[in-house]
């Protein structure tokens, strides 16, 4: 099934795409204080699929502020998997202003899985009190992608993780794109690659940079690191370009740390590959650390410019 709107809508209330699709077209503007996209099951048929897109000349905003949520895979009915996807790449300018922005998140503790895909605009304006690329603490479908735009990203968030607990999750900067992250005046936590759930499952995380610019104010980087049980790892990647405009000041960070784990053989293992412009980290990096019986921790940083 799919809905297609056709001009501007004052409606500003919540809405929920549950498997079908939802198409804006060239005149269609809408901005709901939330939005998510779901899986759907009647009368024991399951619908996984579930699809925004806005068309060029279209407008799909989200602004809700912190008690509204912008939810892209996001299965809260059993019965299927949910597999969704939000483009709005032919947008040249998006808001969101929201408390969660996830994609990829299950709720039921099942076989079936949930994956979530987003194509952001040319330029993002994103507000929200926490972004989860992939973060999920029941079956984990694979990897989530989230795709920033070839102009501004601007993230104004205290939390930003890219692959989280059993999902994956992979954030990508097009080539020119400029990547800013920060909490306001204040810094933002990066987690690529965090395992902080007692399981078997090894959660994957990475950030390419490589092709644009970066601008972080950070606390914590955190790139590869199991801290619980079980004998799940953790792996994580962050590249950063050779751009001499990348300037990126972070109180701490930390590559590859295993901790907690109470069976097998986990590794978790993190790379930082830094090629150019301002690195500046004010405190300690801390490179494998390990802390336990089981397992093993690796870090890797690759300094190939900068300063």
């Amino acid at each position: 099934n799919a809905v297609t709107l056709s001009a501007a809508n004052s409606y500003n209330g919540p809405v929920v795409v549950a498997g079908s699709t939802l198409i804006l077209d060239s005149v269609a503007a809408l901005t709901p204080s939330s939005l998510t996209l779901s899986n759907y099951v009647s009368g024991g048929t399951g619908y996984a699929g579930v699809t925004n897109v806005v068309l060029a000349g279209g407008s799909l905003n989200v602004g809700g502020g912190p008690s509204g949520v912008l939810r892209i895979g996001y299965r809260n009915t059993p019965g299927t998997n949910c597999v969704a996807v939000r483009d709005v790449s032919s947008q040249t300018n998006i808001t969101v202003n929201v408390g969660e922005f996830s994609i990829g998140n299950n709720l039921y503790n099942d076989s079936l899985t949930t994956l979530g895909s987003v194509f952001l605009a040319a330029n993002n304006l994103v507000t929200a009190t926490n972004v989860l690329v992939g973060f999920s603490g029941f079956t984990g479908g694979g990897t989530n992608y989230l795709t920033l735009g070839g102009g501004s990203n601007y993230f104004n968030t205290p939390i930003l993780t890219a692959g989280g607990q059993k999902e994956g999750g992979q954030l990508t900067l097009p080539a020119g794109g400029v990547f800013r992250l920060d909490n306001g005046t204040a810094r933002s936590e990066l987690t690529i690659g965090g395992q902080n759930w007692s399981t078997s499952v090894t959660c994957g995380g990475s950030a390419d940079f490589s092709g644009g610019t970066c601008l972080a104010s950070l606390g914590t980087l955190t790139i590869g690191q199991k801290n619980c049980g079980g004998s799940g790892g953790a792996n994580g990647t962050l590249i950063l370009s050779g751009n001499l405009a990348n300037n990126v000041n972070v109180n701490s960070v930390v590559i590859g740390s295993l901790t907690g784990a109470t069976a097998g053989s986990p590794a978790a293992q993190g790379t930082l590959t830094f090629g150019g412009g301002n690195f500046v980290v004010n405190s300690n990096v801390t490179l494998a650390g390990f802390s336990g019986s089981y397992g093993s921790a690796a870090g890797i940083l690759n300094l190939n410019g900068g300063t």
